[in-house]
């Protein structure tokens, strides 16, 4: 909903009185370091998962290289005073279920910023360190459907899995850094009371089992600006 303004930095921005929000989402970035990025020292980065964000912000890497092809992100990126930021809302997950990577470093040998629980902990703690006034929130993947490309029902997040776990498990993790780091979390998998979102209201939320239709949108952003 970027192009339209009706993604949910904006929505949530118009619902917050003198408050100015920025989008940083690239579609298809994962939490994780990507499988395909070997060598993750500082002056070689070129990766624009959440980490990319993060060491951006901090002035770690050469944001102008790494997000060349992200010219909207770039320029929140430079816009933004990490200094200045009141809050963070972090969510990834769909994509790192998705792409299979590994949960937590116990599933993988190697960087652990190519698993999901590190990456967000390493990026998490970034942010502390650029702006310590800073509240984060830790928003949990949302709630999916998926079906087969008959369009038959194969399950929803806590049953399908993509050879990993459970988008619902990736969403357990998510809240581990909330409680570790001492975050302020929000469920969009589990808490169905606040959110309205599961099996029954999917097709009036969600596109296509995964992304939030505007409905979806509109409902998420006031929950977030409350």
């Amino acid at each position: 909903g970027r192009d339209s303004g009706t993604d949910l930095a904006s929505l949530v921005s118009e619902r917050v009185p003198n408050s100015v929000a920025y989008n940083l989402g690239i579609g298809g970035t994962t939490a994780a370091l990507e499988h395909s990025t070997s060598d993750a020292s500082l002056d070689k980065w070129d990766s624009i998962s959440f980490n990319g964000i993060a060491y951006s912000l901090a002035g770690k890497v050469d944001k102008d290289r790494v997000f060349a092809n992200y010219p909207v992100v770039l320029d929140n990126l430079n816009k933004i005073d990490p200094e200045e930021v009141d809050y963070y809302f972090i969510e990834y997950g769909a994509n790192d279920f998705f792409t299979k990577m590994p949960l937590d470093k116990t599933q993988f040998e190697g960087n652990p910023l190519h698993s999901y629980y590190e990456a967000l902990e390493v990026g998490v703690s970034t942010l502390k360190d650029i702006s310590p006034n800073a509240k984060i929130i830790m928003m949990t993947p949302f709630y999916g459907i998926y079906k087969d490309s008959q369009g038959k029902f194969l399950g929803d997040s806590y049953v399908v899995s993509y050879g990993v776990d459970t988008l619902a498990n990736y969403a357990r993790k998510a809240l581990n850094v909330a409680e570790d780091k001492k975050l302020i979390d929000f469920d969009a998998m589990n808490d169905n009371k606040k959110c309205d979102l599961y099996l029954d209201t999917a097709e009036e939320y969600l596109l296509d089992g995964t992304h939030l239709t505007e409905k979806g949108r509109n409902v998420f952003a006031r929950l977030l600006a409350h």
